[in-house]
């Protein structure tokens, strides 16, 4: 397993004192004029050189799908799961998923303070000598604030916001808990 860290003993105000605040990690309502429009979220881990990954959960209401990202570095081999069309009307909930073989879940625990992801299903080896099988996975991982969200605030890229919906995201310095198995 990953390891467990002691909990933030910040308060809730002290989580959101650069404007990020609880509603925040809800989704947001989508321009129907923008087709490219997409909500995200992300999660990223590192321990120790043998166990890492990274996993986007990627809402595109206007395309009608989900996309799943994950990437999990589990004993020195790197193992690939891509899935940039799931259909959007089969999600049980904001970002949830069980069908074919494959399912993940985001639940926000407790606003700007924990999460939890859980994705299970069969991803590609990429590395190593079992480079190119194909191999069952499974992760559940809790995730803990450390510090407080922050944001780098409106982006200025053409395309990427409107004066109707932000294009504002946010991150946060995070302790992980929990288990990748592959």
């Amino acid at each position: 397993g990953l390891p467990y860290h002691r909990r933030m003993s910040e308060t809730n105000e002290d989580l959101s004192k650069f404007g990020i605040r609880a509603e925040d990690e809800l989704v947001h309502p989508a321009p129907t004029d923008e087709p490219s429009w997409n909500e995200s979220v992300f999660f990223d881990w590192y321990h120790s050189g043998t166990r890492a990954g990274h996993v986007r959960i990627g809402r595109m209401p206007n395309q009608h799908r989900v996309w799943l990202w994950v990437y999990v570095l589990h004993d020195g081999e790197w193992l690939v799961l891509e899935e940039p069309r799931l259909p959007i009307g089969e999600l049980t909930g904001e970002f949830e998923y069980d069908r074919h073989g494959l399912a993940f879940s985001r639940t926000v625990v407790d606003p700007v303070r924990s999460n939890r992801l859980e994705v299970s299903g069969i991803g590609r080896i990429v590395s190593g000598p079992r480079s190119g099988r194909l191999v069952p996975f499974d992760l559940d991982l809790v995730v803990e604030a450390v510090g407080p969200a922050h944001s780098l605030g409106e982006s200025s890229i053409a395309g990427h916001s409107t004066e109707l919906f932000s294009s504002n995201r946010f991150e946060q310095p995070m302790r992980v808990r929990g288990h990748q198995k592959v």
